[in-house]
């Protein structure tokens, strides 16, 4: 699995360098920039990454509280898992009793 990542991420990022080499081909003209306190010039396909660069940044900030609460919940789980097992004597499954047999719901017969 850890291979199959590492050549996808490969992958994608040969084809975002052909990307970018081929919008900076088709936008190497100079375009200004004015912020309130400062203006300048740069090309425009520059421009683009840098705001694609920030669009990328602003969605992993956005998302990172979501990404904490899955963790918090995964590790709590987790530990519910493990005091469950602590109960559950190992190698016995939870619907057997010590011979093996399937435990009997004493209500329903079964």
């Amino acid at each position: 699995m850890n291979d199959l990542r590492r050549i996808l991420f490969w992958i994608v990022l040969i084809l975002g360098i052909v990307a970018g080499v081929l919008l900076h081909q088709g936008n190497p003209d100079p375009v200004s920039v004015n912020l309130y306190f400062y203006a300048f010039q740069m090309p425009l396909s520059v421009l683009m990454l840098l705001c694609l660069a920030l669009g990328f940044l602003l969605g992993w900030i956005l998302q990172l509280p979501r990404q904490w609460l899955y963790a918090w919940q995964n590790q709590r789980l987790r530990r519910r898992i493990e005091r469950v097992a602590e109960v559950v004597a190992p190698g016995q499954a939870a619907s057997e009793d010590e011979t093996g047999e399937p435990v009997r719901n004493s209500h329903t017969g079964t």
